[in-house]
């Protein structure tokens, strides 16, 4: 996996598959953006394995049917990801 920045050109519902992925992101950006203090202490209570069963929860069986996990997509690699909620005029 690099780690050399990349631009989304699409964007599209998450797959089961890329649960792992996910969590190796969300990661990655807490070490980026959070105080290191913070993020060591984070990520010291939760482990990779941990945050893809939470992802993959939440693309499978989000806790409400109108949440969805959306990924950011550059050529075919998942460079990063949202949540959002369908609402009624949606």
């Amino acid at each position: 996996m690099t780690d050399a920045p990349r631009f989304a050109d699409s964007c599209r519902l998450a797959l089961p598959s890329e649960a792992e992925r996910l969590a190796a992101l969300q990661r990655r950006s807490w070490q980026q953006l959070l105080p290191a203090s913070v993020a060591e202490e984070i990520l010291g209570e939760v482990d990779l394995a941990t945050m893809t069963a939470a992802w993959l929860q939440a693309i499978q069986r989000p806790p409400l049917a109108k949440f969805r996990v959306l990924v950011a997509v550059a050529d075919t690699r998942v460079v990063g990801n949202t949540g959002m909620a369908m609402g009624a005029h949606a």
